[in-house]
């Protein structure tokens, strides 16, 4: 008997549920597939928008601040390279000077003692002028 009774228990439960299943449309379950399949494409969406919004932002302030720093180096580079200049320019206007003024005493003692004749004079003038020229003009 009681073998009977859980044979037919269970033969009403299958029933049953053979009843509920033809009783159900099959488009039902396919509609409550397609919007849980549309709502969590929303949502994976919605997360991956937020999240390439982040990485964009991210990715702009990185541009900024490689475009600031690359900014202060060229700044520091040219301030550094003008000031190299400058002594490299105040160092040779300096040896010029000092060229002319070892040339301009040499030629006052010739003059005083009397070795130099004013032709001597002039050709050693020009030819020291023209040294100092050439040397400025092969440096650049």
């Amino acid at each position: 008997m009681k073998k009977r009774l859980t044979a037919s228990v269970i033969a009403l439960i299958v029933g049953a549920g053979a009843v509920h299943a033809t009783g159900m449309n099959t488009g039902s379950l396919s509609g409550w597939y397609e919007g849980a399949f549309h709502k969590e494409s929303e949502r994976i969406a919605k997360a991956a928008a937020g999240e390439m919004a982040g990485m964009l932002a991210d990715a702009g302030m990185f541009v900024l601040e490689a475009g600031e720093w690359a900014e202060d180096q060229i700044v520091s580079w040219t301030e550094t390279e003008e000031q190299r200049a400058e002594r490299e320019l105040n160092a040779r206007v300096a040896e010029i000077r000092s060229q002319l003024d070892s040339t301009a005493a040499r030629l006052d003692t010739e003059l005083r003692d009397g070795i130099a004749d004013p032709r001597e004079l002039e050709a050693q003038i020009e030819a020291d002028v023209n040294r100092l020229f050439e040397e400025i003009l092969n440096e650049h």
